[in-house]
């Protein structure tokens, strides 16, 4: 059954598009705004339908919910293959928003419940998936350029067939257990104000959460500037697209990491390290600069994986999974358009090197509030 899953998993990706798609809306003469009216479309209609496609799917079965989304993915390819303009465009978009937001919340809490039946530790699952899934990605988009120069349409129908068969491992997987089956009469504004409760009083939880929100939106949107240091570093731009693949397998090591069950106190002291490699990457010298980036590599998929098993460890309740798990990533959405918006604003005032260094500053007294806390709720290793 693992197998089953990690393969269905690794199948439904969608790596060999991502490195090209702005390349293809280019081919198709969209213009730069209106691709960032196609990337805000898809995080409308993830805000709109997280919650509610939570709620749906503890009601009606979490595998359903993930067999709609994967669906939802494949009508999103062929719209991106037969339609290309903005309108189909912005259809294909919206359609991979809704995908996300069914499958947010239902596919952990359909996996959660069947690995429990066969007394398998979901954690393990997650960390191998998280490894595989570094791998297939690696690969995927070294290929996704070569593919794209001889057919602008191969990596679409290659992502097609890979879903088609992602469908065929999934539907091989055991149904749903009937005590899921939830009270339908309670509606989604009752059961949404209860979670929500729970998850603010959650003392550990509002920890993680605003932790790895304020992390990872800072992480994800420093991302953007490796190229500018890499330029100044005088590094080739041909290898930049190696380069940026090759953080696949950066990010296993941090995943690597996270199984070695680090003591709390070791897991402390690899937080602190990642303020500190803003400085190293804004440094203007070459080898502390990819040191400075390793170290954020490793760390954010550390992070990642952390965070994950916390708000899995974190459910009490079957019968509301999914809900719990789409309130939380409601939450995260919304802090990080806050973060991101601030940010944004800093870029505009302040060069590049002194937004690295506010990083750096807010980054460090942030990690160490978070240690703080950690410390004074007695926080030991996160199991499943």
């Amino acid at each position: 059954m693992v197998s089953f899953i990690l393969i269905n998993e690794l199948l439904a990706t969608q790596a060999l598009i991502v490195p090209i798609r702005v390349l293809f809306y280019i081919h198709f003469l969209i213009s730069n705004s209106e691709i960032s009216i196609l990337k805000f479309a898809m995080l409308v209609v993830v805000f709109f339908f997280e919650v509610p496609t939570g709620y749906v799917s503890d009601r009606y079965g979490h595998k359903k919910a993930v067999l709609l989304a994967k669906i939802s993915g494949i009508l999103s390819i062929l719209i991106f293959i037969f339609m290309g303009n903005f309108i189909g465009f912005l259809i294909a978009n919206a359609l991979l928003g809704l995908a996300s937001s069914m499958e947010s919340g239902a596919r952990n809490a359909y996996y959660m419940e069947i690995t429990r039946k066969q007394n398998i530790e979901y954690k393990d699952v997650m960390v191998k998936l998280g490894k595989y899934s570094k791998y297939i990605q690696f690969f995927l988009m070294i290929f996704s350029s070569i593919l794209y120069t001889h057919s602008y349409l191969l990596p679409f129908i290659i992502t097609f067939s890979l879903y088609l068969l992602s469908i065929l491992f999934f539907s091989l997987l055991p149904n749903q257990h009937k005590y899921i089956e939830n009270d339908k009469k309670e509606n989604i504004w009752g059961v949404s104000k209860r979670l929500l409760v729970k998850i603010l009083l959650d003392k550990r939880l509002r920890l993680e959460l605003i932790f790895f929100t304020f992390t990872s939106s800072i992480l994800i949107s420093n991302f953007d500037y490796y190229t500018h240091f890499f330029i100044n570093a005088n590094i080739n731009e041909g290898y930049f697209g190696l380069i940026f693949a090759g953080f696949m397998l950066i990010n296993v090591i941090g995943i690597n990491l996270y199984s070695k069950e680090l003591s709390v106190r070791n897991e402390n002291l690899l937080f602190i390290l990642t303020p500190f490699s803003f400085l190293l990457i804004s440094s203007g010298n070459i080898v502390l600069l990819i040191v400075g980036v390793l170290i954020q590599q490793v760390l954010f998929a550390y992070y990642s994986i952390h965070y994950d098993i916390y708000v899995i460890k974190s459910i009490d309740d079957l019968k509301n999974s999914a809900h719990y798990q789409s309130m939380i990533s409601l939450l995260y959405t919304i802090l990080r358009m806050g973060i991101i918006l601030i940010v944004s604003l800093g870029f505009k005032v302040l060069n590049l090197t002194s937004m690295f260094i506010i990083f750096f500053v807010i980054f460090f007294f942030t990690t160490l509030y978070y240690i703080k806390n950690r410390i004074d709720i007695g926080v030991g290793r996160d199991t499943i």
